[in-house]
């Protein structure tokens, strides 16, 4: 059964979270859509809140492959992490069979929500050399992640003086309604109603 018309044509948005608005997806290529995203950071069985991410995507991945020609999704499996060391650590079992058995498993069970494999599903471990490069290439070029967290860290101190500002106004403002002017014997004063 086809769900879409092949002849119809279509915008997809998403949400683009540099410039933080929806936007038209347009691939590099027109005629391949490419999905690269974030895998499991695998230390632990999957619970039901790893399946949310893989099903969102299947149905993007599908969606995908609709409109272009070709369609290649990527999904990386994050099999160095402290969280991996320290099950390690606690279990006394090496770090590689507690990364193949918290890879398959979860494999096995997304298959069971019918949710497609990735076309590609490379380990961080095999690629350790070109992070460090890429990663060389953000702080050359200060896309790196202590100056995006700097300016997010002086954003939150400017909303919260904001927030302060208000929030002193308010207390101000508040305070006022509860003090009222009188004439005393000895002229005017200030009194505090509870």
């Amino acid at each position: 059964m086809t769900i879409l018309d092949p002849g119809l044509t279509m915008e997809l948005h998403l949400h683009n979270t540099a410039t933080r608005r929806k936007e038209v997806f347009r691939p590099i290529d027109p005629q391949h859509g490419r999905l690269y995203v974030c895998g499991p950071t695998v230390y632990n069985l999957a619970h039901l809140g790893r399946a949310r991410p893989v099903i969102v995507l299947d149905v993007l991945t599908r969606l995908l492959r609709h409109p272009y020609p070709r369609g290649t999704y990527v999904r990386n499996i994050t099999d160095v992490d402290a969280k991996i060391v320290d099950r390690a650590r606690e279990s006394g079992e090496p770090i590689g069979s507690i990364t193949a058995r918290t890879t398959e498993d979860p494999q096995r069970d997304m298959a069971a929500l019918n949710a497609l494999p990735p076309d590609v599903e490379p380990r961080a471990t095999s690629h350790i050399g070109e992070m460090v490069q890429v990663i060389g290439r953000l702080i050359e070029s200060g896309h790196d992640t202590a100056r995006a967290e700097q300016a997010t860290a002086a954003r939150i101190a400017a909303r919260k003086a904001r927030d302060d500002t208000a929030a002193d106004r308010i207390r101000t403002e508040r305070l006022a309604e509860r003090i009222v002017l009188e004439d005393g014997p000895d002229g005017t004063t200030w009194r505090r109603i509870s």
